[in-house]
C-alpha cells in the first residue's frame, strides 16, 4: 500500500507494480501513467455470488406475483 509521504508518481508506480507485478518500463507524468494503468486493468469478475458460493446448490426459483397479486410458479 502506498505511503502518504510518497509523491503521486511513486504511489502510481507502487500501484502499477502491485497490479502487474513489475515496475512500469517508462517514467512519465503520473496522470498519463494512471490513465495507462486504468485502461489496462484486468476485467472484474461478473456481478453476483462470490466464487465460494457459485458451486453450491442453485437458489430456488423466484415466485413473482402476476398482475392480480397472485403467486405464479
Amino acid at each position: 500500500m502506498p505511503n502518504s509521504s510518497n509523491s503521486p508518481r511513486e504511489a502510481i508506480e507502487e500501484l502499477w507494480a502491485a497490479v502487474f507485478g513489475d515496475v512500469p518500463q517508462v517514467r512519465c507524468d503520473p496522470h498519463l501513467l494512471a490513465d495507462a494503468l486504468i485502461r489496462n486493468l484486468p476485467s472484474v469478475p461478473p456481478y453476483g455470488d462470490p466464487p465460494s458460493q457459485r458451486d453450491r446448490e442453485p437458489l430456488p426459483a423466484a415466485r413473482t406475483p402476476d398482475v392480480l397479486g397472485r403467486d405464479r410458479h
